[in-house]
């Protein structure tokens, strides 16, 4: 990544993009972590680090990392309990690159919804390392993640789809859909379906059922508080277990392993409305 090109092109997008103040001390912030850090794909810091770099408040910083992550200039994840959040700068010199890669990876599985898209965003090349990339399931294992496994998402253009209409019927604009969203959702569409698969009487995966099932996870999941003013698909995946076991209160202790009862999840999502 190259410092000076990269603040240049950002200068160049400003003019275009209306973004507070903070968003745009957040990004140099964030550049020049990254900088220190020998321009790792993704790196750690506190928000206090943040906090000192860019003369910011906290919750000012919060606002303005959702607005870059909305438009297609950051990656960030929670790492849970006192760890700091991990960060990924999507950079506008592997921009071009990365549109070019993220078409010919995702149109022959039907990704790309008939909206488009507000930012490709980062695919980290791939073509190239996508042989190398993967994925969590859900007993913890990690197994590959490619083009294949988009492929053969039954009902995946559809179901991309309900989730652009979900997130615009409730934030009133188009989510950023790049390759690390189309994982993810295909991460939370894949352990949706497996709650379907061991439940009694077990349901037909039709396209209705499968879009209707996501629908009501996702109604779920903006019930949240703190989700809904995160709403993004790393942040549904990450919270899954908690988003599915949620009786409608924020007290209930989450239960995990053998003490799951798969059918009754399943019946608390399908009793939400879609």
């Amino acid at each position: 990544m190259n410092y000076i090109t990269e603040i240049n092109r950002f200068y160049d997008w400003l003019e275009t993009n209306q973004v507070p103040k903070s968003a745009i001390a957040l990004w140099h912030g964030l550049m020049h972590i990254a900088n220190k850090a020998g321009w790792e794909q993704s790196f750690t810091v506190a928000i206090s680090t943040i906090e000192s770099k860019t003369g910011f408040k906290r919750s000012e910083l919060y606002e303005a990392r959702n607005i870059l992550t909305q438009k297609g200039r950051i990656n960030w994840r929670m790492r849970g309990g006192n760890l700091s959040a991990e960060y990924e700068i999507i950079s506008f010199c592997d921009h071009i690159a990365d549109a070019k890669a993220y078409t010919k990876a995702y149109t022959s599985a039907d990704t790309i919804p008939n909206s488009k898209p507000t930012q490709t965003g980062t695919i980290n090349k791939l073509k190239e390392t996508g042989q190398n990339k993967t994925k969590q399931s859900s007993s913890g294992a990690s197994q590959p993640v490619g083009k294949n496994d988009l492929e053969k998402t039954v009902h995946w253009k559809a179901l991309v789809d309900a989730w652009f209409v979900f997130y615009k019927k409730n934030y009133l604009i188009e989510p950023t859909f790049n390759g690390a969203a189309a994982k993810n959702l295909k991460l939370i569409v894949d352990r949706l379906r497996q709650l379907a698969e061991k439940s009694e009487p077990k349901p037909e995966w039709t396209e209705v059922y499968a879009v209707s099932l996501l629908n009501r996870f996702l109604t779920k999941a903006v019930a949240d508080d703190w989700l809904k003013n995160n709403f993004l698909l790393n942040n549904l995946y990450s919270k899954f277990d908690s988003i599915v076991q949620k009786n409608g209160t924020h007290n209930n202790k989450q239960q995990t392993g053998s003490a799951v009862n798969t059918g009754s999840i399943l019946s608390k999502i399908n009793a939400m409305p879609g």
